[in-house]
C-alpha cells in the first residue's frame, strides 16, 4: 500500500513539475514576445497615422518607443532602425516639405533638430553593431538618403560610401536577396552629389556605372542623360554633350507625357515646356562654345513662341521654362560683357519668379540664383553696395532654406566674399561663416561659373 501511495505521490509530483516547467516557459516567451508585441502595436499605430497625413501624431509615437527603449533597453537594433527610418520617412513627406517655408515652426525643422540629436555617430555604431550587412546596407542608405535631403552633404557622402563599401565586400549575398535598383540608385546618388560640388572626374564615373549596371532603364534616366551632358560640355567635348542633351530630351518627353492627370507635377502643356528646357540648354552650350549667334538665335525662337512669359506647370521644366529665356539672354550678354543688358535680362528673370507665388517652395534655389546673378553684374560694374544687398539676400536664403553645405549657398557665399573685400562696413555678417564655406568646395571657381549653375 505504501508503495502504491508513493507510485501515485510521485506522479503526482511529476505532473506538478511538468505543469511548472510550462508555466515557465510560457511565461518566458511572454515576457520575450512582450517588447515585440508592445512595438508592434507602437510601430504600426505611427505608421497608420503617416498613412492618413497626421505626421505630427505618427513623429510623438516613433519618438515615445526610442524614449522607451533608452529607459527600459527593449529593442533589438533592428526595431531602433526601423523606427528611426519611419521618423526619416516621416520628415520627407511632402507636405511638410511644401509647408516648411510658410510655416517657420513646422515638425519638419523639429524632426531635423531631433534626429541631428539622435543619429550621433557612436548611437549608429551601437544600434547596428550586431545587425545583419544586408540591414546595415539599407540603413546606411536611407541615412545618405535623409543627410541629403536636408543638404548634408558631407554625412549624405559618407553613408553612400559605406553602403558601397558593404555592397561590394559582400556580393555573393547581395547578388541573391537585393534589387538591382538599390545597387544602381547608389551609384547614380553618388554620382550626382560629386556632381554638385564640381567633381565632375567622380561623378562621370559613378553616372557611367550606373548605366552599364542597370538593365532596365528607370522612367527618370533622362536625368542621368542630363548630368552627364553637363559633364562633357566641362570637358570641352561638345559632340557627346549634346548627344546626351538629346537623349535626356526624348527621355524626358516620354516619361512625363505618361503622367497621370492627378499628379502634382502633371502639366498638359509638359511636351513644349521639355522642348522649350533642353532647347535653352542647347543655347548655353553654344554660349560655352563662343558661337554667340547660334545662341541668339535659339532664344530669340523661344520668346517669339511664349506670347504670356509666366508659369503654366510644375513640372520642373515648367518652373524655368516660361519666362522668355530672361536668365539665359542674361547669362548670354554676360559672357560677352555686356554687363548693362545682362542686368536687364536678370531683373525680368528676377521679377517673372514673383508674379507666382502659389508655388514659392520650388522656386527658392531660383529666386536664389537670380539675386546672385545680380549682385555678380553689379560687382563687374563697380557697384558694391548694390551687389553686396543682393548677394547677402541670396545667401541668408540659402542658409535658412538649404542649409549651409548647398553648392547655392556655397555660390552666393563666395559671391558675398568677393563683395566684401571692397566694402569697408561688415554689419551683421559672419565672416567666419563666409569663410568657413567658401573653403569647402575645393573647385569653386568652375563650381560657381554661372552658366554652370544654370545647367543643373
Amino acid at each position: 500500500m505504501r508503495f502504491n501511495v508513493d507510485k501515485e505521490k510521485s506522479k503526482n509530483d511529476n505532473s506538478f513539475k511538468k505543469r511548472i516547467t510550462i508555466f515557465l516557459l510560457v511565461s518566458i516567451s511572454a515576457c520575450m514576445l512582450l517588447p515585440t508585441v508592445l512595438f508592434n502595436i507602437y510601430f504600426f499605430s505611427a505608421r497608420y497615422n503617416l498613412n492618413n497625413e497626421h505626421q505630427d501624431e505618427s513623429f510623438k509615437i516613433a519618438k515615445n518607443i526610442i524614449y522607451l527603449n533608452k529607459n527600459f533597453n527593449f529593442l533589438t537594433g533592428h526595431q531602433l532602425i526601423q523606427t528611426y527610418k519611419l521618423i526619416i520617412e516621416i520628415k520627407s513627406s511632402p507636405t511638410l516639405w511644401l509647408n516648411r517655408i510658410t510655416e517657420p515652426n513646422s515638425i519638419y525643422y523639429k524632426i531635423n533638430n531631433y534626429l541631428t540629436n539622435e543619429l550621433t555617430e557612436n548611437r549608429i555604431n551601437k544600434i547596428t553593431k550586431y545587425e545583419s550587412v544586408i540591414n546595415k546596407f539599407y540603413f546606411y542608405v536611407d541615412l545618405a538618403h535623409y543627410y541629403s535631403s536636408i543638404n548634408h552633404y558631407k554625412k549624405a557622402i559618407k553613408y553612400y560610401r559605406q553602403a558601397l563599401t558593404i555592397y561590394e565586400l559582400n556580393k555573393p549575398e547581395f547578388n541573391k536577396s537585393i534589387n538591382e535598383s538599390s545597387i544602381c540608385n547608389l551609384y547614380s546618388d553618388i554620382g550626382i552629389l560629386n556632381l554638385r560640388f564640381g567633381r565632375y572626374q567622380e561623378a562621370k564615373y559613378y553616372l557611367l556605372s550606373f548605366l552599364n549596371l542597370t538593365k532596365q532603364k528607370p522612367k527618370d534616366i533622362y536625368e542621368i542623360y542630363h548630368y552627364l551632358g553637363f559633364i562633357y560640355l566641362q570637358e570641352k567635348n561638345y559632340t557627346k554633350a549634346k548627344d546626351y542633351l538629346k537623349k535626356a530630351k526624348e527621355t524626358a518627353s516620354l516619361h512625363w507625357s505618361n503622367t497621370s492627370k492627378n499628379d502634382i507635377f502633371y502639366d498638359k502643356n509638359q511636351a513644349k515646356d521639355i522642348l522649350n528646357y533642353y532647347n535653352r540648354q542647347i543655347a548655353l552650350l553654344y554660349i560655352q562654345k563662343n558661337e554667340i549667334e547660334k545662341a541668339k538665335a535659339i532664344l530669340k525662337a523661344l520668346s517669339s513662341n511664349n506670347s504670356s512669359c509666366s508659369y503654366k506647370g510644375y513640372t520642373p521644366f515648367s518652373i524655368t521654362s516660361s519666362d522668355c529665356a530672361y536668365e539665359e539672354k542674361g547669362l548670354l550678354y554676360e559672357h560677352i560683357n555686356k554687363y548693362g543688358e545682362a542686368k536687364k535680362y536678370y531683373k525680368k528673370a528676377l521679377n517673372s519668379l514673383k508674379k507666382d507665388t502659389s508655388m514659392k517652395p520650388f522656386y527658392s534655389e531660383e529666386e536664389s540664383n537670380r539675386l546672385v546673378n545680380l549682385a555678380r553684374v553689379e560687382y563687374y560694374q563697380y557697384q558694391y553696395q548694390i551687389s553686396l544687398k543682393y548677394a547677402k539676400e541670396a545667401y541668408l536664403l540659402n542658409k535658412k532654406l538649404l542649409g549651409l553645405e548647398h553648392p547655392e549657398t556655397i555660390c552666393s557665399a563666395y559671391q558675398l566674399n568677393k563683395t566684401l573685400k571692397h566694402i569697408d562696413k561688415k554689419e551683421n555678417i559672419n565672416l567666419k561663416e563666409i569663410n568657413k564655406i567658401v573653403s569647402f568646395s575645393r573647385n569653386i571657381e568652375n563650381l560657381c561659373l554661372p552658366i554652370n549653375r544654370r545647367f543643373y
